[in-house]
Protein backbone atom coordinates (compact mmCIF):
# COMPACT_ATOMS: atom_id res chain seq x y z
CA UNK A 1 0.00 0.00 0.00
CA UNK A 2 1.24 3.47 -0.90
CA UNK A 3 2.99 5.13 2.65
CA UNK A 4 0.97 8.38 1.62
CA UNK A 5 -2.58 6.82 1.56
CA UNK A 6 -2.09 5.06 5.24
CA UNK A 7 -2.59 8.03 6.80
CA UNK A 8 -5.61 9.06 5.10
CA UNK A 9 -7.03 5.84 5.27
CA UNK A 10 -6.25 5.66 8.93
CA UNK A 11 -7.96 9.36 9.77
CA UNK A 12 -10.99 8.15 7.68
CA UNK A 13 -11.64 5.52 9.94
CA UNK A 14 -11.26 7.28 13.16
CA UNK A 15 -13.82 9.63 11.72
CA UNK A 16 -16.51 7.33 10.73
CA UNK A 17 -16.01 6.14 13.84
CA UNK A 18 -16.64 9.19 15.32
CA UNK A 19 -19.78 9.98 13.49
CA UNK A 20 -21.42 6.44 14.12
CA UNK A 21 -21.03 4.76 10.83
CA UNK A 22 -23.79 5.05 9.03
CA UNK A 23 -26.27 5.68 11.63
CA UNK A 24 -27.60 9.31 10.88
CA UNK A 25 -27.89 11.52 13.90
CA UNK A 26 -31.95 11.34 15.23
CA UNK A 27 -34.51 12.90 14.37
CA UNK A 28 -36.34 15.78 16.50
CA UNK A 29 -39.53 14.62 18.24
CA UNK A 30 -42.00 17.58 17.13
CA UNK A 31 -44.23 16.26 19.82
CA UNK A 32 -41.44 17.45 22.00
CA UNK A 33 -41.55 20.85 21.32
CA UNK A 34 -43.27 23.77 23.68
CA UNK A 35 -46.44 25.26 21.34
CA UNK A 36 -48.10 27.85 21.49
CA UNK A 37 -52.20 27.99 21.57
CA UNK A 38 -53.36 29.63 18.54
CA UNK A 39 -56.36 32.31 19.93
CA UNK A 40 -57.17 35.44 18.51
CA UNK A 41 -55.89 38.85 19.04
CA UNK A 42 -59.33 39.87 21.52
CA UNK A 43 -57.17 37.53 23.49
CA UNK A 44 -54.75 37.84 26.60
CA UNK A 45 -51.65 36.16 26.76
CA UNK A 46 -52.21 32.70 28.22
CA UNK A 47 -51.40 31.22 31.51
CA UNK A 48 -48.54 28.60 30.77
CA UNK A 49 -46.44 27.54 34.41
CA UNK A 50 -42.87 27.32 33.20
CA UNK A 51 -42.37 24.22 34.85
CA UNK A 52 -45.24 22.80 32.38
CA UNK A 53 -44.63 24.01 29.25
CA UNK A 54 -47.10 22.62 26.58
CA UNK A 55 -46.11 20.09 24.45
CA UNK A 56 -47.86 17.98 21.74
CA UNK A 57 -47.09 14.67 23.75
CA UNK A 58 -48.72 16.01 27.02
CA UNK A 59 -51.40 16.95 25.67
CA UNK A 60 -52.22 13.45 23.86
CA UNK A 61 -51.30 11.85 27.36
CA UNK A 62 -53.34 14.08 29.39
CA UNK A 63 -56.69 13.66 26.80
CA UNK A 64 -55.51 9.56 27.31
CA UNK A 65 -55.64 10.08 31.05
CA UNK A 66 -58.90 12.92 30.70
CA UNK A 67 -60.86 9.84 29.55
CA UNK A 68 -59.81 6.56 30.65
CA UNK A 69 -62.58 5.30 33.98
CA UNK A 70 -60.05 2.75 34.68
CA UNK A 71 -58.38 5.59 36.58
CA UNK A 72 -61.49 5.54 39.47
CA UNK A 73 -61.54 3.30 42.12
CA UNK A 74 -64.14 0.95 40.56
CA UNK A 75 -63.47 1.44 37.37
CA UNK A 76 -66.33 3.29 36.47
CA UNK A 77 -65.81 6.80 36.11
CA UNK A 78 -63.42 9.09 34.23
CA UNK A 79 -62.62 12.99 34.29
CA UNK A 80 -64.97 13.22 31.47
CA UNK A 81 -67.98 11.66 33.15
CA UNK A 82 -68.70 14.48 34.44
CA UNK A 83 -67.36 17.02 32.03
CA UNK A 84 -68.79 16.04 28.49
CA UNK A 85 -68.01 17.87 25.02
CA UNK A 86 -71.93 18.61 23.66
CA UNK A 87 -72.22 20.21 26.92
CA UNK A 88 -69.56 22.67 27.04
CA UNK A 89 -67.45 19.76 28.89
CA UNK A 90 -69.48 20.35 32.13
CA UNK A 91 -72.49 18.07 33.66
CA UNK A 92 -75.96 17.93 32.35
CA UNK A 93 -76.81 17.05 35.51
CA UNK A 94 -77.29 19.55 38.86
CA UNK A 95 -74.64 17.52 40.78
CA UNK A 96 -72.23 14.86 39.00
CA UNK A 97 -72.76 10.90 40.47
CA UNK A 98 -69.00 9.23 41.28
CA UNK A 99 -68.13 5.96 42.29
CA UNK A 100 -70.47 3.22 43.25
CA UNK A 101 -73.57 5.71 42.71
CA UNK A 102 -72.19 8.56 45.36
CA UNK A 103 -73.76 12.29 44.59
CA UNK A 104 -71.70 15.46 45.05
CA UNK A 105 -72.81 18.99 46.10
CA UNK A 106 -72.22 21.22 43.30
CA UNK A 107 -73.29 21.37 39.46
CA UNK A 108 -69.35 20.17 37.29
CA UNK A 109 -68.06 23.83 35.70
CA UNK A 110 -67.35 23.77 32.30
CA UNK A 111 -64.03 23.06 30.99
CA UNK A 112 -63.04 26.09 28.42
CA UNK A 113 -60.35 28.54 27.71
CA UNK A 114 -58.65 27.47 31.71
CA UNK A 115 -55.29 28.44 30.29
CA UNK A 116 -56.86 31.99 31.65
CA UNK A 117 -57.95 30.58 34.57
CA UNK A 118 -56.87 32.47 38.24
CA UNK A 119 -59.38 29.69 40.62
CA UNK A 120 -60.51 26.50 39.79
CA UNK A 121 -63.50 24.99 41.51
CA UNK A 122 -67.06 26.95 42.71
CA UNK A 123 -64.69 28.17 46.04
CA UNK A 124 -61.87 28.70 44.25
CA UNK A 125 -59.64 25.92 46.66
CA UNK A 126 -56.83 25.08 43.54
CA UNK A 127 -54.96 27.98 42.27
CA UNK A 128 -53.48 25.77 39.38
CA UNK A 129 -55.12 23.24 36.92
CA UNK A 130 -52.26 20.66 38.43
CA UNK A 131 -53.41 21.23 41.98
CA UNK A 132 -57.13 20.81 40.58
CA UNK A 133 -56.32 17.34 38.80
CA UNK A 134 -55.73 15.18 41.80
CA UNK A 135 -58.56 16.57 43.65
CA UNK A 136 -61.75 14.35 41.97
CA UNK A 137 -59.19 11.07 42.39
CA UNK A 138 -59.04 11.66 46.25
CA UNK A 139 -62.88 12.54 46.76
CA UNK A 140 -64.33 9.80 47.85
CA UNK A 141 -67.85 10.86 46.20
CA UNK A 142 -65.94 11.45 42.85
CA UNK A 143 -63.14 8.33 41.75
CA UNK A 144 -62.42 7.31 45.47
CA UNK A 145 -58.63 6.55 44.75
CA UNK A 146 -55.10 7.30 46.67
CA UNK A 147 -52.36 8.73 45.00
CA UNK A 148 -50.49 5.17 45.65
CA UNK A 149 -53.04 3.27 43.98
CA UNK A 150 -53.11 5.43 40.94
CA UNK A 151 -49.34 5.33 39.93
CA UNK A 152 -49.49 1.41 41.07
CA UNK A 153 -52.14 1.06 37.82
CA UNK A 154 -50.53 3.52 35.71
CA UNK A 155 -47.33 1.49 36.31
CA UNK A 156 -48.51 -1.95 35.54
CA UNK A 157 -50.32 -0.81 32.63
CA UNK A 158 -49.33 -1.59 28.99
CA UNK A 159 -49.02 1.87 27.85
CA UNK A 160 -49.11 4.48 30.33
CA UNK A 161 -45.20 3.86 31.21
CA UNK A 162 -44.24 4.42 27.66
CA UNK A 163 -46.30 7.25 27.40
CA UNK A 164 -45.36 9.02 30.38
CA UNK A 165 -41.28 8.49 29.26
CA UNK A 166 -41.91 9.81 26.10
CA UNK A 167 -43.96 12.85 27.11
CA UNK A 168 -41.54 13.67 30.43
CA UNK A 169 -38.82 11.55 30.20
CA UNK A 170 -39.61 9.60 33.68
CA UNK A 171 -41.73 6.97 35.10
CA UNK A 172 -45.63 7.28 35.81
CA UNK A 173 -46.47 9.69 38.72
CA UNK A 174 -49.40 11.47 40.20
CA UNK A 175 -47.31 14.81 39.72
CA UNK A 176 -47.02 13.83 36.07
CA UNK A 177 -50.62 12.45 36.06
CA UNK A 178 -51.71 16.34 36.96
CA UNK A 179 -49.26 17.89 34.67
CA UNK A 180 -50.51 15.80 31.75
CA UNK A 181 -54.36 16.71 32.52
CA UNK A 182 -53.52 20.35 33.20
CA UNK A 183 -51.68 20.49 29.58
CA UNK A 184 -54.60 18.88 27.96
CA UNK A 185 -57.15 20.87 29.91
CA UNK A 186 -55.09 24.55 29.09
CA UNK A 187 -55.64 23.00 24.97
CA UNK A 188 -59.91 23.13 25.19
CA UNK A 189 -60.39 26.67 24.11
CA UNK A 190 -63.42 28.13 22.77
CA UNK A 191 -62.93 31.39 20.43
CA UNK A 192 -65.03 31.11 17.82
CA UNK A 193 -68.78 32.32 18.39
CA UNK A 194 -70.97 34.62 16.68
CA UNK A 195 -69.42 37.44 18.99
CA UNK A 196 -65.93 36.58 18.48
CA UNK A 197 -66.44 37.32 14.89
CA UNK A 198 -68.05 40.57 15.72
CA UNK A 199 -65.30 41.65 17.85
CA UNK A 200 -62.62 40.84 14.90
CA UNK A 201 -64.78 42.54 12.31
CA UNK A 202 -67.21 44.95 14.29
CA UNK A 203 -69.84 43.82 11.96
CA UNK A 204 -73.23 44.45 13.87
CA UNK A 205 -74.63 42.67 11.12
CA UNK A 206 -73.63 39.67 12.36
CA UNK A 207 -75.89 39.65 14.64
CA UNK A 208 -79.88 39.83 14.41
CA UNK A 209 -82.39 43.12 15.81
CA UNK A 210 -83.20 40.45 19.41
CA UNK A 211 -79.19 39.44 19.65
CA UNK A 212 -78.03 42.91 19.06
CA UNK A 213 -80.81 44.15 21.69
CA UNK A 214 -79.42 41.95 23.89
CA UNK A 215 -76.04 42.82 23.39
CA UNK A 216 -76.96 46.34 24.57
CA UNK A 217 -78.20 45.22 27.46
CA UNK A 218 -75.90 43.09 28.49
CA UNK A 219 -73.04 45.84 28.08
CA UNK A 220 -74.76 49.71 28.06
CA UNK A 221 -74.48 51.62 31.37
CA UNK A 222 -75.83 54.98 29.84
CA UNK A 223 -76.81 57.34 32.75
CA UNK A 224 -80.06 57.51 33.19
CA UNK A 225 -81.72 54.33 31.10
CA UNK A 226 -82.47 50.88 33.18
CA UNK A 227 -80.42 48.16 31.76
CA UNK A 228 -79.11 45.08 33.87
CA UNK A 229 -75.57 45.65 32.87
CA UNK A 230 -75.15 41.91 32.92
CA UNK A 231 -71.09 42.56 32.04
CA UNK A 232 -70.11 43.73 35.60
CA UNK A 233 -70.11 40.36 36.64
CA UNK A 234 -69.25 38.39 33.49
CA UNK A 235 -67.19 40.97 31.54
CA UNK A 236 -64.10 40.56 29.64
CA UNK A 237 -63.36 38.46 26.74
CA UNK A 238 -64.23 35.19 28.50
CA UNK A 239 -67.39 36.47 30.03
CA UNK A 240 -66.16 36.08 33.58
CA UNK A 241 -65.21 38.36 36.20
CA UNK A 242 -61.29 38.55 36.09
CA UNK A 243 -61.42 41.09 38.51
CA UNK A 244 -63.28 40.17 41.67
CA UNK A 245 -63.84 36.35 40.95
CA UNK A 246 -65.93 35.82 43.38
CA UNK A 247 -69.27 37.25 43.91
CA UNK A 248 -72.93 36.36 45.07
CA UNK A 249 -75.68 36.26 42.73
CA UNK A 250 -78.21 36.74 44.37
CA UNK A 251 -79.24 33.54 45.63
CA UNK A 252 -80.78 33.09 49.36
CA UNK A 253 -78.25 32.62 51.70
CA UNK A 254 -77.89 28.34 52.68
CA UNK A 255 -75.94 26.48 54.74
CA UNK A 256 -73.61 26.29 51.52
CA UNK A 257 -70.18 28.82 52.49
CA UNK A 258 -68.91 29.02 49.17
CA UNK A 259 -65.34 30.86 49.11
CA UNK A 260 -65.88 31.39 53.09
CA UNK A 261 -64.86 27.89 53.34
CA UNK A 262 -61.53 28.41 51.41
CA UNK A 263 -61.12 31.99 53.23
CA UNK A 264 -62.01 31.04 56.98
CA UNK A 265 -64.15 35.12 56.15
CA UNK A 266 -67.72 33.93 56.85
CA UNK A 267 -68.75 37.70 57.15
CA UNK A 268 -66.85 38.72 53.70
CA UNK A 269 -67.18 35.57 51.56
CA UNK A 270 -70.11 33.84 52.96
CA UNK A 271 -72.16 32.73 49.88
CA UNK A 272 -70.07 33.68 47.21
CA UNK A 273 -69.03 31.59 44.37
CA UNK A 274 -66.47 31.80 41.12
CA UNK A 275 -68.07 33.83 38.77
CA UNK A 276 -68.34 31.11 35.59
CA UNK A 277 -68.10 32.04 32.03
CA UNK A 278 -71.21 32.40 29.90
CA UNK A 279 -69.20 30.97 27.09
CA UNK A 280 -71.02 28.11 25.21
CA UNK A 281 -73.80 28.69 28.64
CA UNK A 282 -76.81 27.55 26.35
CA UNK A 283 -74.83 24.20 26.82
CA UNK A 284 -74.06 24.45 29.97
CA UNK A 285 -77.50 23.58 31.75
CA UNK A 286 -78.37 22.93 34.97
CA UNK A 287 -77.21 26.37 36.69
CA UNK A 288 -75.99 28.03 39.48
CA UNK A 289 -72.98 26.34 41.63
CA UNK A 290 -75.60 23.72 42.99
CA UNK A 291 -77.53 23.33 39.32
CA UNK A 292 -80.81 24.67 40.87
CA UNK A 293 -82.09 26.44 37.53
CA UNK A 294 -82.69 24.03 34.69
CA UNK A 295 -82.73 26.68 31.76
CA UNK A 296 -81.89 29.97 31.42
CA UNK A 297 -85.28 31.56 31.02
CA UNK A 298 -85.48 30.42 34.98
CA UNK A 299 -82.10 32.10 35.48
CA UNK A 300 -83.80 35.01 34.29
CA UNK A 301 -86.75 35.04 36.54
CA UNK A 302 -84.22 34.84 39.27
CA UNK A 303 -82.86 38.23 38.12
CA UNK A 304 -86.16 40.20 37.20
CA UNK A 305 -86.72 42.64 39.23
CA UNK A 306 -84.51 42.41 41.89
CA UNK A 307 -84.65 45.35 43.44
CA UNK A 308 -87.72 44.39 45.62
CA UNK A 309 -86.37 41.48 47.00
CA UNK A 310 -82.77 42.02 47.63
CA UNK A 311 -80.59 39.43 48.58
CA UNK A 312 -77.09 39.26 49.02
CA UNK A 313 -74.33 41.66 48.87
CA UNK A 314 -74.36 42.45 44.69
CA UNK A 315 -75.24 46.07 44.52
CA UNK A 316 -75.36 45.09 40.73
CA UNK A 317 -77.98 42.21 41.04
CA UNK A 318 -80.24 44.18 43.50
CA UNK A 319 -80.78 46.83 41.44
CA UNK A 320 -81.75 45.04 37.91
CA UNK A 321 -84.97 45.26 36.61
CA UNK A 322 -86.09 43.12 33.05
CA UNK A 323 -89.40 42.90 31.31
CA UNK A 324 -90.02 40.26 29.46
CA UNK A 325 -88.86 41.59 26.52
CA UNK A 326 -85.18 42.54 27.78
CA UNK A 327 -85.42 38.24 29.67
CA UNK A 328 -85.96 37.26 25.73
CA UNK A 329 -83.63 39.50 23.73
CA UNK A 330 -80.52 38.87 26.17
CA UNK A 331 -81.12 35.12 26.05
CA UNK A 332 -80.81 35.45 22.58
CA UNK A 333 -77.45 37.09 22.76
CA UNK A 334 -76.10 34.87 25.33
CA UNK A 335 -76.15 32.53 22.71
CA UNK A 336 -74.19 34.04 20.35
CA UNK A 337 -71.51 32.84 22.49
CA UNK A 338 -71.91 29.48 21.91
CA UNK A 339 -68.89 27.91 19.48
CA UNK A 340 -70.06 25.50 16.94
CA UNK A 341 -66.18 24.19 16.42
CA UNK A 342 -64.89 24.35 20.22
CA UNK A 343 -68.46 21.26 20.91
CA UNK A 344 -67.53 19.09 18.45
CA UNK A 345 -63.22 19.58 17.75
CA UNK A 346 -62.12 15.80 17.52
CA UNK A 347 -59.15 17.24 18.98
CA UNK A 348 -60.61 17.18 22.54
CA UNK A 349 -62.29 13.77 22.01
CA UNK A 350 -60.68 10.33 22.55
CA UNK A 351 -58.24 8.36 19.79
Amino acid sequence: MNRLLLPIILISSVLFSCCGGDEPPPTPDPSLDPIELELPAHFPVPNIPSDNPMTQAKIDLGKKLFFDKRLSADSTIACASCHLQENAFSDPNAVSVGVEGRTGERNAMSIQNLVFAQFLFWDGRSETLEDQAVEPLLDPREMNISLEELERRLTADAQYPDLFQHAFGGVPTSERFAMAIATFERSVVSYESKYDQYVESQDSTIFSELEWRGLKLFFDETPGIQHPECFHCHGGFNFDDQADVFSDNGLDFSPEPGRAEVTGDFFFDQGKFKVPSLRNVEHTAPYMHDGRFATLEEVMDHYQNRGDRIVGTNPFINSIFLTEGDKTAIIAFLKTLSDPNYLTNPAYQPD
